[in-house]
């Protein structure tokens, strides 16, 4: 199982490597922890961080942050 933690601070990506078959050994506790965080990832996969580079600034009317309908219509 592979987690992948993305720190918007620092804007680095940690990847974790977890054997769940060696931490099924634990405590009871600890097992609920590991069902959590295999759930994670795909919240993280849902959230996509504003585009960097000039060019997709440029897709989206110049600004990382322009909406496609203005708000209130729609």
């Amino acid at each position: 199982m592979l987690i992948i933690i993305y720190n918007s601070v620092k804007n680095e990506t940690l990847f974790v490597k977890i054997n769940l078959k060696l931490q099924l050994f634990v405590q009871k506790k600890k097992i609920s922890r590991i069902l959590y965080l295999s759930s994670f990832p795909r919240y993280l996969r849902a959230v996509r961080p504003p585009p960097q580079n000039s060019a997709e600034a440029k897709k989206l009317d110049g600004s990382p942050a322009a909406r496609k309908r203005p708000i209130g219509e729609g």
